[in-house]
């Protein structure tokens, strides 16, 4: 049987839904055909997509936006969660160290530091020392005590003192080097030497961050050497005791500590 071709079109090819079928719900709705035949409309090829076939793929709106909420809540969660483990694990460490990403940086004896006064170069220092008394050489204000303050209370202190002679300063204070924050591993470890202490370091930690113990190294006599009044005293460390979770067998270190593993 013969069926009519009309505008070029054969009558049993499907038809593709237009906004305009489906009013409102067509709105809320995106369709995307699947192309099943090669058939080509020559004399209306702007009408070749309507030989797509009628299988259509619609996913709603309100479907994505739920899936969207549902994914956001379970991010926010599995964040939450990871900060509160890293709280867990601040408090859990040893109650020695809780405090440890609170404390800022205080300047310390042989630490170098970088002055700049904002437009007077002549009273800018482009690199000085803290003298063993805490104090430092600034031009036009001559000695100032720095020793125990933070680079901010610092900055301050020198923009009050200018006051004096320059109008509205603006002070900036880098420490370019930091000498007098270190604790000193010699004996058995893989890394003896000079380390930085963070603020609220242990003697296991440092341990830890020298490299740990060789195989040589003797656990059972670790000691610490420590300058306390212009005299030096040994402290015993039991480093068994650490690994088998005494926290309390842990302790904080001072800066110019000297951790010996005796080999």
């Amino acid at each position: 049987m013969t069926r009519r071709v009309r505008d070029g079109v054969h009558p049993m090819a499907p038809k593709l839904l237009y906004p305009s079928d489906l009013g409102v719900q067509r709105a809320l709705f995106s369709t995307m055909p699947v192309i099943d035949s090669p058939t080509v409309n020559y004399r209306y090829p702007y009408r070749n997509y309507s030989t797509c076939s009628a299988r259509t793929y619609s996913i709603g709106v309100g479907g994505l936006l739920l899936a969207f909420a549902v994914f956001s809540t379970l991010v926010l969660a599995q964040d939450a969660d990871h900060e509160e483990a890293q709280v867990v694990d601040a408090q859990t460490s040893g109650r020695k160290v809780s405090h440890v990403a609170t404390e800022e940086y205080r300047i310390g004896v042989a630490d170098v530091l970088s002055i700049n006064v904002w437009k007077e170069p002549d009273h800018s220092v482009e690199s000085v020392v803290v003298r063993p008394d805490g104090k430092i050489s600034v031009p036009l204000l001559r000695e100032i005590d720095v020793i125990g303050l933070t680079p901010l209370e610092a900055e301050d202190l020198l923009r009050e003192k200018f006051k004096e002679f320059i109008n509205n300063p603006n002070v900036t204070i880098i420490i370019r080097e930091i000498r007098s924050q270190l604790v000193y591993m010699t004996g058995g470890v893989n890394r003896p030497g000079s380390l930085l202490m963070r603020p609220g370091m242990t003697v296991w930690q440092a341990i830890y961050e020298a490299g740990g113990v060789t195989e040589y190294g003797k656990r059972k006599k670790i000691y610490i050497v420590r300058d306390v009044g212009g005299t030096r005293t040994t402290i015993d460390f039991d480093y068994n005791a650490v690994m088998k979770g005494d926290v309390d067998a842990d302790f904080v270190l001072r800066t110019g500590d000297t951790i010996v593993v005796p080999e």
